[in-house]
């Protein structure tokens, strides 16, 4: 019984952080298109002060958030591409959007939860 509740745990606290990255990306791209420059400079304090707190408890927990945005995709990340059958085999895809960012064992190739994103193709 114990280690269920330690699966379920783990499995709420990847969740939340799932969650929390989210919403950390929308809050912090909103406030970069404030006109007003002392509002933005709040907001980014905010976002950066969110950004301090949940590394440090990502640390805590011996976890680590991994975004493979801009990078080559190859069938070997541990993602999910929602489209991928939009395109041939000999195309050359990159991560364009991550949707849900790849949760891992901090220092370790141990994935707790793969990510799911979005590709797209390189231009030539």
């Amino acid at each position: 019984m114990e280690n269920l509740e330690q699966e379920q745990f783990m499995s709420s606290i990847v969740e939340l952080i799932t969650e929390s990255w989210r919403l950390y990306h929308y809050t912090d791209g909103l406030v970069r298109r404030i006109s007003d420059a002392r509002v933005q400079k709040r907001g980014l304090n905010q976002t950066a002060r969110f950004h301090k707190h949940m590394k440090s408890a990502m640390d805590k927990l011996n976890l680590e958030i991994v975004d493979f945005t801009g990078q080559d995709y190859v069938t070997e990340l541990p993602v999910h591409p929602i489209n991928l059958d939009d395109f041939n085999s000999e195309d050359a895809l990159f991560v364009d959007v991550t949707l849900e960012p790849v949760i891992k064992k901090k220092d370790s190739a141990e994935i707790i939860r793969p990510g799911v994103v979005v590709v797209g193709r390189r231009d030539a």
